[in-house]
C-alpha cells in the first residue's frame, strides 16, 4: 500500500527569554512540565537525559496511552533537538525538530516545531489532526508557563 508524506509546522512566541524557555524545554525528558497533553515521561534503561539515542516513554493525559520517542540530535548551542516516534501513534518515519530562537527586541522566544512523516492515505486526516493537536496544544501550554 502506498504511503503519503505529510509535513506539519507550528510556531509561536513565548513571553520568556531564550535562556528561561530553554531551561524548561531543553530537557528531552521534561515534556510533562510544559505540555498539557503529557502527564509523564521516563527515560528508558537508565540512560541520561539529552543523550543521543535515549528513549523517552511518554504517558498521555487523555486515556493514558504510551508513546515512545528516540532522541536523534541535541544541539545545546542552537537550542534544538530532533526525535522520532518509535511506537504509540499511527506514523511511519516520523521525524520532528523543536527549535527555539531569541526575539531580541522584546526578550521573548520564538518556538519553531516541525515534523514530517508517512501515513496511509486513509489515515491522513487522523494523522494530521494528531500532529496539529500535539504541536498547537504544546505551544499554547508553553505560553501559559510564561504568562506574565
Amino acid at each position: 500500500m502506498s504511503k503519503e508524506l505529510l509535513r506539519f509546522y507550528e510556531s509561536g512566541v513565548v513571553s520568556g527569554s531564550l535562556d528561561e524557555v530553554w531551561k524548561i524545554v531543553g530537557s528531552f525528558n521534561n515534556l510533562p512540565a510544559w505540555h498539557s497533553e503529557i502527564k509523564g515521561s521516563i527515560i528508558e534503561d537508565n540512560q541520561s537525559d539529552n543523550k543521543i539515542g535515549c528513549i523517552r516513554n511518554l504517558t498521555l493525559t487523555q486515556g493514558g496511552e504510551s508513546v515512545r520517542e528516540k532522541l536523534l540530535a541535541f544541539d545545546e548551542l542552537n537550542h534544538s533537538y530532533t526525535y522520532t516516534i518509535l511506537s504509540g501513534l499511527p506514523f511511519e518515519n516520523y521525524i520532528s525538530t523543536l527549535r527555539l530562537l531569541p526575539i531580541t527586541e522584546s526578550n521573548q522566544t520564538f518556538v519553531d516545531w516541525k515534523t514530517e512523516f508517512y501515513c496511509i492515505p486513509e489515515e491522513k486526516e487522523q494523522c494530521t489532526a494528531i500532529a496539529k493537536g500535539v504541536y498547537t496544544s504544546g505551544i499554547a501550554s508553553l505560553k501559559k508557563v510564561f504568562q506574565k
